[in-house]
């Protein structure tokens, strides 16, 4: 007998507590079809949990998908943040402190 897909709320929990991977397995079976009403969420879920696991592109591939099957959900602004914060580039970050001669 195959075990019920858990629900998205199931795997919000799941990212809650820290339980990344098994909320990252919850997400790998995920439904082909762009008619299960969930698909969106799920798809969400699995960036959310992606992006927090260190996985950035496979987490912005994962909010792409989300946000093109339901465009102003939540996918549609954790893509334009995670977009933001891949593309920020800051040169005194990488050196910081100016050398100098002495004290």
């Amino acid at each position: 007998m195959m075990t019920p897909r858990p629900t998205p709320a199931q795997i919000d929990a799941l990212i809650d507590a820290d339980r990344l991977d098994e909320a990252l397995d919850a997400t790998r079976s995920l439904p082909d079809s762009g008619s299960d009403p969930d698909l969106p969420q799920l798809l969400f879920l699995r960036g959310k949990t992606l992006w927090r696991l260190g996985l950035r592109s496979e987490a912005i591939g994962a909010y792409s998908r989300s946000a093109a099957l339901a465009p102003g959900g939540p996918a549609t602004r954790a893509l334009e943040l995670a977009t933001e914060i891949d593309s920020f580039y800051n040169p005194d970050i990488f050196n910081p402190c100016p050398v100098s001669d002495g004290p």
